[in-house]
């Protein structure tokens, strides 16, 4: 998984920052207190999200999970990463016969009377000051308590948890089960959808009190037993801003017959990057501005420069001069050289390259130079798909696509064919930047 520097959430210096969550979400969990129902049919990754909510909260000592469906000691084992919300399990006491007599918050409830479980919550609110608990899930309450009464006692403890300034977090089983909607501040539903013919997560952002929903869902993933939101595409996230140019101190580790794309995933899948001497192709969906595919050829070109290499740039027509003037000075300088030119110069240069590697990045509709003695070491052509000509994808070696899929941007390979990967947009030293998730 690439790193790097995430976009900031609109919070106090002293709020908790909830990395990977939407915008919304976040500024709502912020709150001193809350209560937030999560709804989903089962594997959605409501639980996941719940436990997310917590590892951000850290450090937080006030804290209760009950959980009346799964072991604790199974959810330390599908996501190890809780551990850092509650700590190592304790060898079990001798003829306790608890599994999770080492963890005094995270109970496990699966045999428990609905009253003993309200009787744990009332004493943590009681005794506990602005505690943060969790309910996982709710609606196994009520197979052995009446749905009136189940009702009449999370009403009661909505009053508790508003005099104890705590939190709650219901996790429901059934998105279509509305009894206590109205009885919470946040509602989210989780959900697995095809969209444009891709199966992908999605968050509905149902209702959060007192926070303006600017956009109503999101497409998210699980990748490392994590819950991560996907970004919103938007061109202005790939404008410079003050830039100062950025250096590799290294290239990327190669091999004579790949070179690396610059993302770790991408070249784990392409077994170690773009075959050398090669033309791939990069198609741009309609609704993607050539300036975020150049954002994301910027890491092949600083790992070129970086190896001392020479890049002939051809840029898109659509790409003004300043970005483009901005986008050479971002690599600052090395051994390696960066020319702005057309495709039949980016020819020229690889043949007078006396022994140096060239890398040419040619516009859709261009003639790429010729392959063979003397051609670029790697050609990348760049562009629509009506300005690719039916016969891109047959000439490369690797054929990739940057696709808006409802308002989120994802890559994927069609050649070879692989999984999406979804974009995540960041600022380095005032230059855009992206790393890759795998949709999860």
């Amino acid at each position: 998984m690439e790193k790097m520097p995430g976009k900031g959430q609109a919070q106090t210096s002293s709020s908790p920052a909830f990395e990977g969550l939407p915008e919304e979400l976040s500024e709502f969990l912020s709150k001193d207190t809350y209560s937030l129902l999560i709804k989903g049919e089962s594997g959605t990754g409501k639980t996941i999200l719940a436990l997310t909510i917590l590892k951000s909260l850290l450090p937080i000592e006030n804290l209760l999970y009950i959980s009346t469906r799964t072991s604790p000691l199974q959810l330390v084992e599908n996501f190890p990463w809780v551990e850092e919300v509650f700590g190592p399990a304790n060898a079990p006491s001798e003829g306790r016969g608890r599994e999770t007599e080492g963890w005094e918050t995270l109970i496990d409830a699966r045999l428990d009377e609905p009253n003993v479980v309200f009787e744990r919550i009332t004493n943590v609110l009681m005794d506990k000051q602005a505690p943060t608990v969790v309910i996982d899930s709710w609606e196994s309450l009520s197979d052995t308590l009446g749905s009136d009464a189940l009702r009449t006692n999370i009403r009661v403890l909505q009053t508790w948890r508003e005099r104890a300034g705590a939190r709650f977090i219901f996790v429901g089983e059934d998105p279509a089960n509305s009894a206590i909607d109205f009885m919470v501040e946040g509602v989210v539903v989780l959900k697995d959808r095809v969209a444009e013919g891709k199966r992908l997560r999605e968050i509905v952002l149902s209702k959060l009190h007192g926070v303006q929903i600017a956009k109503p869902s999101y497409f998210f993933t699980l990748q490392g037993g994590m819950f991560t939101s996907l970004p919103g595409y938007t061109p202005r996230d790939y404008e410079f801003h003050s830039p100062v140019p950025v250096r590799f101190d290294r290239p990327f580790r190669r091999s004579k017959t790949r070179i690396p794309t610059g993302y770790a995933l991408l070249d784990t899948h392409l077994e170690g990057g773009f075959p050398a001497g090669s033309r791939a192709v990069i198609e741009l969906d309609r609704k993607v501005d050539s300036r975020a595919g150049l954002v994301f050829l910027s890491r092949v070109v600083q790992d070129w420069l970086a190896d001392g290499g020479r890049v002939v740039l051809d840029c898109p027509s659509d790409v003004d001069g300043k970005y483009v003037r901005q986008f050479g000075r971002s690599f600052g300088t090395g051994k390696g050289e960066l020319a702005l030119g057309s495709a039949a110069r980016a020819g020229r240069e690889a043949k007078k390259a006396l022994g140096r590697r060239t890398l040419a990045i040619v516009p859709g509709g261009a003639t790429p130079p010729g392959m063979g003695a003397g051609s670029p070491d790697l050609t990348i052509t760049m562009g629509r798909r009506d300005q690719l000509g039916a016969a891109a994808a047959d000439d490369a070696s690797v054929y990739m696509r940057l696709t808006d899929i409802e308002g989120t941007l994802f890559v994927q390979c069609d050649v070879p064919s692989s999984s999406l990967f979804a974009v995540i947009p960041g600022m380095t030293a005032g230059n855009p930047m992206m790393r890759l998730e795998p949709v999860v």
